[in-house]
């Protein structure tokens, strides 16, 4: 049985109708509106001009599932003027198109418990009763121009600049979608995020607070969805800064220090205890890019518990050094510099950033250097700031006593743009011995760090990083340099570490290398 119809022209719904649609939603087994989202749904919808919510709701806040269950419910049971010839939609768009195409999945659902025909193609669905349907758009501006739709749900729109495949600007794209409703005075307009910062589109439009326009509301994911805790929440995201803008729905200062000050002082203090011991070290590097760089290096390893093999790594920045400012066209000088750091400390490999990669890896290897060169984004860079971040916070990051590295890491700042991209940034641009650490972290993150000292780092070279790194993590004890016969002793202390540092799923050390390519097939 159909909800009455409300007014001769357009498609205002009532906060009643809206429930007792959702309650025929849920009698199918999709969740209801959650207690909380009734309440702010129950403003909206009474509010006698606004028709554009915004709402800023942590993650799992049932944000996209609320919207997206209002917007079937007002194409369903809303009248909705459409010219003959022509066929009108509701809009989802999201960070990606990928994402967006989500909702469908919903939106069928909903359709099928309402009873409502339809026929699904692709990125649409039309309804099949009444000229209307349901299509995902990109963010781009250019997607969504030329429509008409009767509302639409723009998700996650603090984020939409900061993703490499999102459009820009947002507040063009937001401008674009508006016109899209402009036969439609009563379209309601759901615009839904998590925040970021506190200068993107989605917070400007926050700060506006509630207006003859639009009604805002907020919330932390554990208030506007009942089902999860906030101890869930934390458990999820260790990192308190993440977790503040994530699931406690508080959007970042512009420009954060990235690391705390306190925990920053510990680790310059900090040595393992004395039943660690030291693995293997490698160099880790950042070319100076300018006149103004340094051409810094230093050597890394960690350090770990001699008899208990789950114990967690301490993480050893041993040494520092660096060449200050310029722009060379000889590296040979600081390449022998580099060489004789290494050979002080045992260190064969190298790794850096991309910057100059061709014509070190020959220069380093003129002085028996493997050099490694890894792509150095903004994304993998802020995962090695959030590793760091945790070993700061873990007690297990040791630096070493070096005056400016103490001072760049004070000054190392997160920073969000008014397009809600979080970057990361030296005060006056100058990070360079701060990029030693996260290089460090990379690696580890990576799983190319050697594992144990008492290995040879050859056999570590030759089994342990390219198995691992072409064929995922071993099967138990695959580590014998000779098929069918037992592990020597050295090569059961590789497994041992490497089982202790998440390479291998058990701790059977003595099985053959259960048929897998010779290393020479694996190369580097």
């Amino acid at each position: 049985m159909r909800l009455p119809l409300i007014g001769k022209r357009g498609g205002k719904l009532s906060y009643k109708q809206l429930l007792l649609a959702d309650a025929r939603i849920a009698a199918a087994g999709i969740p209801p509106f959650t207690a909380w989202w009734k309440q702010e749904l129950k403003r909206f919808y009474n509010h006698p001009t606004a028709r554009t919510l915004v709402a800023r709701v942590g993650r799992g806040g049932a944000k996209s599932h609320t919207a997206t269950k209002c917007l079937v419910i007002e194409a369903v049971f809303g009248n909705w003027d459409v010219p003959p010839g022509e066929r009108h939609y509701v809009g989802f768009v999201s960070v990606n198109k990928s994402e967006a195409g989500q909702r469908l999945d919903l939106v069928e659902a909903c359709l099928g418990a309402l009873g409502e025909p339809f026929e699904r193609s692709g990125d649409e669905i039309r309804l099949t009763s009444k000229p209307l349907g349901f299509r995902t758009f990109a963010c781009t501006v250019g997607a969504v121009s030329g429509w008409r739709c009767i509302g639409f749900s723009d998700d996650e729109l603090a984020k939409q600049m900061a993703d490499p495949d999102a459009a820009e600007p947002a507040h063009e794209t937001l401008a674009s979608l508006r016109a899209m409703c402009v036969t439609h005075p009563d379209a309601r307009r759901f615009l839904i995020s998590s925040p970021v910062g506190k200068e993107d589109e989605h917070a400007q439009l926050f700060d506006r607070g509630n207006t003859d326009g639009q009604v805002i509301c907020r919330a932390p994911s554990w208030i506007a969805n009942d089902s999860i805790s906030e101890a869930q929440t934390k458990l999820d995201e260790p990192d308190h800064r993440v977790w503040l803008r994530e699931y406690a729905a508080e959007p970042q200062d512009a420009a954060l220090a990235a690391f705390p000050t306190e925990l920053v002082d510990s680790a310059f203090s900090r040595r393992p205890p004395p039943d660690y011991v030291p693995c293997q070290t490698v160099v880790v590097a950042d070319p100076s890019k300018g006149t103004h760089d340094t051409w810094a290096f230093g050597i890394a390893r960690q350090y770990v518990h001699k008899t208990d093999h789950n114990a967690r790594p301490f993480y050893v920045l041993e040494s520092v050094d660096g060449v200050e400012g310029g722009i060379y066209n000889d590296v040979s000088p600081i390449v022998a510099q580099v060489a004789s750091m290494a050979s002080d400390h045992g260190a064969t490999e190298v790794h850096s950033d991309q910057y100059e990669s061709f014509s070190l890896k020959s220069e380093f290897r003129r002085v028996g250097l493997d050099f490694y060169d890894h792509p150095w984004t903004n994304a993998n860079k802020s995962t090695a700031v959030q590793l760091v971040r945790a070993w700061l916070t873990s007690g297990v990051l040791c630096l070493p006593d070096h005056p400016a590295l103490k001072s760049q890491m004070a000054r190392f700042q997160e920073r969000i743009t008014k397009t809600g991209a979080i970057g990361f940034a030296g005060i006056g641009a100058h990070d360079d011995y701060v990029s030693l650490v996260l290089m460090f972290a990379a690696i580890t993150i990576e799983r190319l760090l050697p594992s144990s000292g008492e290995v040879p780092h050859s056999l570590y070279d030759a089994y342990a990083k390219p198995v691992t790194r072409y064929f995922g993590p071993l099967s138990a004890g695959d580590f014998s340099s000779r098929p069918n016969a037992p592990a020597t002793e050295g090569e059961q202390v590789l497994a041992r570490f490497l089982a202790a540092n998440g390479y291998v799923e058990a701790n059977d050390y003595d099985s053959p290398l259960f048929g897998l390519p010779r290393p020479s097939l694996l190369g580097d």
